[in-house]
């Protein structure tokens, strides 16, 4: 039998989750000294292995706009700046049949405008393939 009676308990709508945010601050301070060394510590893997690494990390630097995501991505961006520079010489490195995959992974992450401006900008190696979203 259904209940009539409307719920009055739980979250404001548009209110902020207390236990999430608590946990991103404790998940922020244990990890910071980690991710301000992620230059040092993206200098083991293998340049293919490289790539798979910072596809996650830029699911980072893309969400949150609360202050410890925003510390979160200025951190990880800090250190992970020269990679990504070098995203192009590590790319080179993933198993051809691999290539058209990562390549959507990242670009899943982006906003749309910015997929179809990279898209109609890719270099010739890639004019003609189906990179299709």
């Amino acid at each position: 039998m259904k209940s009539n009676n409307k719920s009055s308990g739980g979250r404001k709508k548009g209110s902020r989750n207390v236990l999430s945010k608590q946990v991103k601050e404790l998940l922020f301070e244990a990890l910071e000294n980690d991710l301000k060394n992620l230059d040092k510590l993206m200098r083991t893997p293998n340049p293919d292995e490289r790539i798979m690494h910072l596809k996650h990390f830029s699911g980072l630097i893309a969400k949150g706009d609360d202050q410890i995501a925003i510390d979160t991505r200025k951190l990880i961006f800090e250190g992970l700046e020269s990679h990504y520079k070098k995203m192009n010489l590590y790319f080179n490195h993933v198993p051809q049949q691999k290539k058209m995959s990562e390549l959507r992974q990242y670009l899943k992450l982006l906003p749309e405008q910015k997929r179809k401006s990279i898209i109609e900008n890719l270099p010739s190696t890639f004019k003609g393939k189906n990179i299709e979203l």
